[in-house]
């Protein structure tokens, strides 16, 4: 994720020269050449100064360091390298770029831009505006009043666009979601993940590739739907993913707690989804979060096809939003389902 993150991060250090920026459109590497010769006009070698040499944060597939742009007035960016050789591992390395090049043609006040890339070494390093309110997760612990209301507004709103572009998220959780200065949420890592574990082995204690915990059933068992692939990642995956998203938010007010926090490690949760298990509902919630476990429970039903479609939920929580004051929004969800 792009954000701000503690200072334990700080103990892993830069290894130069191999991590030192180059410039691929002008280098003398054929081969490194031959991969990214369409994406020149993303190519930030020149432009980036003052890159942290320390880690600044961690995900699962890449290391997060902060520089400054000069092509972007100076202000501060996050410097995402994929831990990827893009020679050694050609497949990873093609999805990538082309997932590259359709996030930078992205345009959504509810998803994270692509300001460019820039090489470390054989790795690509994707770069992004750094979010000082850091991740939803980060955000909502720091402002506990505000709306789950309008988040969970803003995050449907983006993956509807992102649905609308025929482009699957594949990792939706609270981590992948940032908080922009004026306290949007913007969808962030997209498609990169789902390029990573594609490619490669998985490596989770579950044996299946992605964030268990926010799965749908679909990815880790056979369901009904024959039109469905198991393992595929769709649409209404996402779909689900978001319901693990609105749930982890408002049941991480009330409890600090993620969904199926009773269960300790990904293979018992990964057992208990295929088992037909979901979260139950959370105790006393306030009443705008009252309002949004109807919606969970529809992400969640075991059929992909009787889940909702994003826009039938971005349609529910329009509906009744009085204010775009996130203090004061509110919601009905009352109607039937719309699929699609």
């Amino acid at each position: 994720m792009f954000s701000s993150t503690s200072s334990s991060f700080l103990l892993h250090k830069r290894t130069p020269p191999s991590n030192a920026t180059v410039d691929p459109c002008k280098g003398s590497n054929g081969k490194l050449n031959d991969f990214l010769k369409d994406l020149c006009d993303l190519d930030l070698s020149g432009d980036l100064y003052d890159e942290s040499v320390y880690l600044n944060a961690h995900g699962g597939n890449c290391d997060i360091f902060t520089a400054k742009s000069r092509k972007h007035g100076n202000v501060t960016v996050a410097v995402k390298r994929i831990r990827v050789h893009i020679l050694h591992n050609k497949d990873a390395s093609k999805m990538i770029l082309r997932e590259l090049r359709i996030w930078s043609s992205l345009n959504h006040r509810n998803v994270l831009p692509l300001l460019g890339y820039v090489m470390h070494g054989s790795y690509p390093a994707l770069v992004s505006k750094w979010m000082e309110n850091g991740s939803l997760l980060v955000y909502v612990e720091k402002f506990p009043n505000v709306s789950i209301i309008f988040l969970a507004k803003g995050v449907a709103d983006g993956l509807r666009y992102l649905h609308e572009k025929d482009i699957i998220h594949s990792d939706l959780k609270s981590d992948n979601i940032l908080m922009s200065e004026h306290g949007e949420p913007l969808l962030a890592d997209f498609g990169i993940s789902r390029c990573m574990t594609t490619t490669s082995t998985a490596n989770s204690s579950t044996g299946v590739k992605g964030s268990a915990r926010w799965m749908a059933v679909e990815l880790l068992t056979p369901v009904a739907d024959e039109a469905i692939e198991v393992g595929k990642h769709t649409r209404q995956s996402d779909v689900w993913a978001y319901g693990m998203v609105v749930y982890a938010r408002f049941k991480e007010l009330l409890t600090g707690k993620v969904p199926f926090s009773h269960l300790k490690n990904d293979l018992l949760v990964s057992v208990a989804i295929a088992g037909g298990q979901i979260p139950s509902e959370p105790a006393r919630p306030r009443h705008e979060k009252r309002k949004l476990w109807p919606i969970c429970q529809a992400c969640w039903r075991t059929s992909p096809s009787d889940r909702p479609s994003m826009a039938w939920i971005c349609d529910r929580l329009s509906s009744r939003v009085t204010s775009l004051n996130a203090s004061q929004a509110r919601l009905d969800i009352d109607g039937g389902i719309q699929h699609g």
